[in-house]
């Protein structure tokens, strides 16, 4: 099987989720900054939504507010995690460093691994 085309939309995804995880540091340095001065304390303010229904469904399934610091922190994780994958799995299909040691023998669950974790990125970069 041929896996130019899926090596090339991986490579894409790497340099996407790349560049998406450098625009979080922004964000991160001045929240880092404000709990070392201790402008803000842990675990940081409450987080409003910006859409009421969220909120009634929010309180209608028991889930309590969430913080700053533990919702960014959580969401950083799942981008970078995201732009784990894709790099690693570019790495095995796009390159030839990594042929000896992994093997793949079922390329449909890549495939469906890859779906869940461009959602799952995209997800996680929605929230900041």
């Amino acid at each position: 099987m041929n896996f130019s085309f899926f090596s090339i939309l991986i490579g894409v995804l790497t340099v996407y989720f790349g560049i998406r995880l450098l625009q979080i540091i922004p964000t991160l340095l001045p929240l880092l900054t404000a709990l070392f001065t201790q402008r803000v304390t842990w675990p940081g303010p409450r987080i409003h939504e910006t859409k009421q229904s969220a909120t009634v469904v929010r309180g209608r399934l028991g889930v309590d507010y969430q913080s700053l610091f533990f919702t960014f922190i959580w969401s950083t994780l799942s981008a970078t995690g995201a732009f784990v994958y894709f790099l690693l799995t570019f790495i095995i299909y796009g390159t030839s460093l990594l042929s000896g040691y992994v093997v793949i023998k079922s390329t449909w669950i890549v495939y469906f691994a890859t779906l869940m974790v461009f959602i799952a990125g995209r997800v996680a970069f929605d929230c900041h």
